[in-house]
């Protein structure tokens, strides 16, 4: 399953995260948080640039499916109107919105999206081409 410009149904999104095995767990731990894949600046890339790093990092074994959920979430900006006419290639920042989105899991006391993001915020972090200063 590759990282596309749909997003899937709501329960499949809460299948997504809570789907972990053991096997894909290990596999994260191993790979995805290590800094082996081409490095990425996080702080200016479009989310068409944003899916296809997701789907290399899915094909190549760096990243699991589970780990790559919160990237496939953000690869998305669909406004409230449903107007799903959008730039793919406008520059975004992705850490203030891992950042805004970990403030929200805090305040919403939401563990799980919390877990997740933090976790993709890691895999960010290994991976970007500068080091980036960000506290959440």
């Amino acid at each position: 399953m590759l990282v596309n410009s749909v997003s899937p149904p709501s329960y499949i999104q809460k299948n997504l995260a809570s789907q972990k095995t053991e096997s894909s767990q290990a596999t994260s731990n191993k790979t995805a948080f290590s800094s082996n894949s081409i490095a990425v600046d996080f702080t200016n890339m479009s989310r068409q640039e944003l899916r296809d790093w997701s789907n290399e990092q899915i094909k190549s074994g760096k990243m699991t499916l589970d780990d790559a959920s919160p990237f496939m979430f953000m690869s998305l900006d669909i406004p409230v109107s449903g107007d799903y006419n959008l730039n793919l290639n406008k520059k975004v920042d992705f850490f203030s919105i891992v950042k805004n989105g970990l403030e929200g899991a805090k305040s919403n006391h939401d563990f799980e999206s919390l877990g997740l993001l933090e976790k993709a915020l890691h895999i960010m972090k290994n991976n970007q081409t500068n080091s980036v200063d960000i506290t959440a």
